[in-house]
This record gives structure tokens, C-alpha cells and sequence, in this order.
């Protein structure tokens, strides 16, 4: 099976083929639509055998899914000082299916 490593949002992803993957948020895209990784955005692809270095290689993936992750509840308290406060937070991610992973 392919492999690819991804460097997309600020992080690196291991994109194994016709698998899913959550992705931080990627505002311009809409459901169904292609992405396609190429260049310096893929920095290895590889199978179970080897590793090879990601001059020509092309990571072609679909948009699944826009969604929001758990809600986090952040408490914050300092003793004895009537200090408490409760926030919460939610992360927007994008999820993708990679379509197909080749190496020139």
C-alpha cells in the first residue's frame, strides 16, 4: 500500500491511499470538491518495501466532510481569590478521502 507524507495547515499528515483523513479546516473548499498536493507540499511518498523522495509525486484527494470537532471545556480557578471562569472551544476540520497517490 502508498503512502505519502503531507505538508498542508501548518502540519505534516500520512496519507495512506482510499483512506481518510481529518485535516484542520480548509475554508475554500466546498463538499466534493478535488485537492491536489504536489510540489513542495508532499515531502515523501513510499510503500511497505520503500521510501522514495518526492520530486514529481502527486497526492490527489476528495473533500468528504466540513465539521466541527468535540466541544473542549477550558476551567480556569485561582484559590481562595473568587476567581472562576469557563470557556469551551471547537475546531473546524475538513475531512478527505485520498483518491490516489503517484510518484513520476
Amino acid at each position: 500500500m502508498k503512502f505519502a507524507i503531507v505538508a498542508t495547515c501548518g502540519r505534516q499528515y500520512k496519507f495512506d491511499e482510499n483512506c481518510t483523513v481529518v485535516l484542520d479546516r480548509m475554508n475554500s473548499l466546498n463538499v466534493g470538491d478535488q485537492i491536489t498536493f504536489s510540489g513542495n507540499d508532499v515531502v515523501v511518498v513510499g510503500d511497505e518495501n520503500e521510501i522514495n523522495d518526492a520530486n514529481n509525486a502527486v497526492v490527489i484527494a476528495e473533500v468528504l466532510e466540513q465539521f466541527r470537532g468535540e466541544k473542549i471545556k477550558i476551567f480556569k480557578k485561582r484559590r481562595r481569590k473568587h476567581y472562576d471562569k469557563c470557556t469551551g472551544h471547537r475546531q473546524d476540520y475538513t475531512r478527505v478521502l485520498v483518491k490516489s497517490i503517484t510518484n513520476n
